[in-house]
């Protein structure tokens, strides 16, 4: 198992744009991936959970048509 961590004191490094990116391509290499967001803003969390809505909502409208 490898570990890659994103670390540094300095705000607004691009820390969270890189582990996302670096996530997203090693997910499409089929590996294993545990993403964890320890900063204070969440920004990550926030913006994976709303693509999860929005994926949500875009199959329930789609088992919706289809349940006609």
């Amino acid at each position: 198992m490898k570990i890659i961590a994103c670390l540094s004191q300095k705000g607004g490094g691009g820390k969270s744009t890189l582990a996302r990116c670096l996530a997203v391509e090693l997910t499409k290499q089929k590996n294993k991936v545990l993403l964890v967001d320890l900063d204070i803003q969440q920004k990550t969390s926030q913006e994976w959970a709303e693509r999860r809505k929005r994926k949500e909502v875009k199959l329930y409208e789609r088992l919706k048509v289809k349940g006609k």
